[in-house]
């Protein structure tokens, strides 16, 4: 019987470090939905990012320059194979705050 590692090895493409195969299959991405009484509340298109904390960030700016009265909430959210976790929500309250939160 082989060890784990060399089964790993043996599925891994040439020159491709194990940590690169890994990360291939997470992905982060940012989407976004209005959250106002008269919205039918269905989240955008994905916006795709290169990570969690550039997720963040557009998050924040979608949020920030969208017009208030659309009380919009932006997610960074994070893909590994099927499974989408949110961990960052930013949005707009009833009077107009900027609003965040860092999810577990």
């Amino acid at each position: 019987m082989k060890p784990l590692h060399a089964a790993v090895n043996e599925c891994r493409p040439a020159g491709v470090e194990a940590t690169e195969i890994v990360s291939a299959s997470m992905q982060y991405f940012v989407r976004t939905m209005e959250m106002h009484k008269d919205s039918a509340k269905a989240f955008s298109a994905e916006v795709p990012c290169p990570g969690l904390a550039a997720a963040q960030d557009k998050a924040r700016q979608i949020v920030r320059d969208s017009p208030p009265a659309i009380m919009l909430q932006a997610d960074a959210c994070m893909r590994n194979r099927n499974i989408v976790r949110t961990k960052y929500r930013c949005w707009i309250n009833e009077r107009g705050e900027f609003q965040e939160r860092v999810l577990v």
